[in-house]
């Protein structure tokens, strides 16, 4: 029978004069197969791979059709099945046991390595698996890095270019861990961008996008959430409007950090994001306390350790409200992520204080440029905290202002020229009632703490 040894070859092969499977002259177990003719004058080629399994019965699994697989990718993915088989053949023979799947590979890999993890760290490990769920049942060395490709591919179709990442990069975590092992020899995952360039596909990256909420906007956006989102998600999202915290300690706000007296969160100097890499206490303004932190004091349980308890795993921070972000843009016409949160509250501050060296402050960014010497960041450090407080208060009258449509368009507040003490009386007359819960919640604390275990 016939061989071929191009894809110019592949190309001239037509029914009837050719029909039936072909193999390569120059690759063991790369072949194409030609179907007959139709009725129509329609017919098929689609590409294989052979070899002889455990048993000795022959194998010809199809790779793909010729028109929908380029040929240099076929012949790749014939040759490293090929060689797995006959791998996978040979240790069953030597009585070793086949191949983990990849499942198996990834439960593994976190049983080895997720003591040091956070529960979060795991829970967000698991949703991202979730989008390989079509290999999760294959042998690991047995999927190809084009099979790898193509399904990066979809998922950027389907769930967009971040979340393609984020199980592309987990999967070759997985393979890099089992080559340190030395339980495998190579990593299908590794080559993204040179499949990319041979396929003539460019590789979707996530994009810097420019979303928040603007000033116009606010009022329909405010009030979306006031009505459509849950109280979880609705405080997960107040948080990061009125802190601009990033979304790895949006997704951690802990009850031990917070300081009921004073009214701060401790940031820690290496919480992620943190650019400046100095613990310090964040003010939290307010409006905040008043809406959020008070009213959950009231429902806290006893031990409880997260001020936003994930409503669907109990005893988990609440550390996702993308379904609440798709909830709000389909009723007030606005996309968001959480990162887009902390644009919109860096815009607020900006507006509110007209002094990007506190923005940079409110935000954890480093003080200083780089020409600055180490004696003048730190003289910033310490007169900042002085006015602190007033920036993150001053931020959030401001956010109130742009909620309201009467004062939306007018990007600047009325009252702002107040003197600060005086405002806050007039806003927040309750605050006697707020203090009283907080020492009624750290004596009932205090009560339990000196408990006998």
């Amino acid at each position: 029978m016939a061989n071929f040894k191009t894809k110019s070859d592949v190309a001239k092969m037509i029914p009837p004069a050719f029909k039936g499977d072909y193999w390569s002259s120059s690759q063991e177990g790369f072949g194409i197969r030609i179907g007959g003719r139709k009725k129509d004058g329609s017919f098929q080629k689609e590409y294989l791979a052979r070899w002889r399994d455990e048993h000795g019965k022959d194998q010809r699994p199809t790779i793909g059709r010729y028109d929908e697989i380029d040929f240099a990718a076929a012949s790749d993915i014939a040759r490293q099945r090929v060689a797995f088989e006959k791998k996978r053949v040979s240790d069953i023979k030597k009585g070793i046991a086949p191949s983990l799947t990849m499942n198996e590979a990834y439960q593994r890999f976190i049983l080895e390595n997720k003591v040091g993890w956070s529960k979060i760290t795991v829970v967000g490990y698991d949703s991202r698996w979730k989008n390989v769920e079509k290999f999760h049942n294959r042998p690991m060395e047995e999927i190809t890095n084009w099979e790898w490709f193509d399904l990066y591919a979809e998922l950027v179709e389907k769930n967009g270019p971040i979340a393609a990442l984020a199980a592309h990069s987990l999967a070759r975590n997985v393979y890099s861990y089992f080559i340190k092992e030395n339980l495998i020899e190579t990593n299908p995952c590794e080559d993204l961008e040179r499949l990319a360039r041979k396929k003539e596909r460019i590789v979707q990256k996530p994009k810097k996008r420019e979303r928040h909420v603007s000033l116009e906007l606010m009022p329909d956006y405010y009030q979306a959430l006031m009505t459509r989102a849950g109280p979880a998600q609705r405080d997960y999202i107040l948080f990061g409007l009125l802190t601009g915290f990033r979304a790895s300690l949006l997704g951690s706000l802990a009850w031990a950090r917070l300081d009921m007296r004073r009214h701060t969160y401790h940031v820690e100097a290496v919480d992620i994001g943190n650019k400046s890499k100095i613990a310090f206490d964040y003010p939290i303004c307010d409006f905040l306390w008043e809406r959020v932190i008070v009213p959950r004091l009231e429902i806290r349980e006893p031990g409880a350790e997260w001020i936003l308890e994930s409503p669907q795993y109990p005893g988990y921070p609440l550390c996702s409200v993308r379904g609440t972000h798709e909830k709000l843009e389909k009723h007030a016409g606005i996309k968001l992520s959480d990162h887009d949160l902390r644009k919109t509250f860096g815009s607020i501050a900006y507006a509110a204080t007209k002094d990007l060296l506190t923005v940079q402050r409110l935000l954890t960014h480093s003080q200083a440029p780089k020409n600055r010497e180490t004696e003048i960041t730190e003289l910033y450090v310490r007169t900042s905290e002085r006015t602190f407080r007033e920036a993150v208060e001053a931020t959030a009258r401001q956010f109130v202002m742009y909620t309201k449509r009467e004062t939306a368009g007018t990007g600047f507040l009325p009252e702002a020229t107040l003197d600060y003490e005086e405002k806050k009386k007039l806003e927040y007359a309750d605050q006697a009632r707020a203090e009283a819960l907080v020492a009624e919640a750290e004596a009932k604390q205090a009560g339990l703490a000196a408990q006998p275990a």
